[in-house]
């Protein structure tokens, strides 16, 4: 069961439109996995955002959110990449799943990629893209980050195309371990839809969906005239 709705107005929403995930980096989690992390019990801690998308990542492919915690506070884990979830506190009580790799040993900072936003059928969640994390909390905004699962060692700098391999390879493990039935998931488009709301996300469909809607007998054909 979800937690209970927040009322929710235009503020407090982050808009999205669905994508499906890239062939060329396929990051995505299963909605059926996404939820089972964001509703494992764990204990919170309190962040600051502190910047958005770092190099590395950026050129791996993906965007990023970069939190640090409180003044004297540490990350209650050894220092790793993680499976985890994150919420701001001031939109929802749900969270939402991430992937976060600790970046100092002394486990006062990380850097999240958040899965929220939906494929056009709701069986996939892609990660957020940078302007949709700046919608998700604002630098120097307090968002909760709840660490499930150890994943990885750490594992230092190192070329783009492994970084790429390697958030692939957290991203299955995720779904290995929170979707085992996969690819015979259960999670409804209802429940998805309802869990996205919950969470304060509201996807719109991409341009793209919305042009293919568009009926036969309203689409209009240009006779071009030949150039020669």
């Amino acid at each position: 069961m979800l937690s209970s709705l927040f009322i929710f107005n235009k503020m407090s929403q982050v808009q999205v439109e669905t994508r499906s995930k890239r062939a060329i980096f396929p990051l995505h989690l299963t909605t059926t996995a996404a939820i089972n992390i964001s509703n494992t019990a764990a204990e919170h801690t309190s962040c600051k955002v502190v910047g958005y998308c770092t190099t590395g990542t950026m050129e791996a492919g993906a965007d990023s959110i970069r939190v640090q915690t409180a003044s004297g506070n540490v990350l209650p884990v050894p220092f790793g990449s993680y499976c985890a979830a994150m919420r701001n506190p001031s939109r929802s009580s749900i969270f939402l799943p991430c992937l976060i790799n600790i970046l100092s040993k002394s486990l006062d900072k990380c850097e999240g990629i958040m899965f929220g936003v939906p494929d056009e059928n709701y069986t996939e969640f892609v990660a957020f893209k940078e302007n949709e994390f700046k919608s998700f909390c604002e630098i120097n905004g307090t968002v909760d980050l709840k660490i499930i699962k150890r994943l990885r060692e750490p594992m230092a700098d190192c070329p783009t195309q492994w970084l790429r391999d390697r958030l692939l390879h957290l991203s299955d493990d995720c779904i290995e371990e929170f979707d085992p039935n996969w690819p015979n998931s259960s999670t409804t488009q209802q429940q998805a839809k309802q869990f996205l709301a919950s969470a304060g996300i509201f996807p719109t469909p991409s341009k793209r969906q919305q042009a293919s809607n568009i009926p036969f007998d309203q689409v209009y054909f240009i006779k071009c005239q030949p150039l020669f």
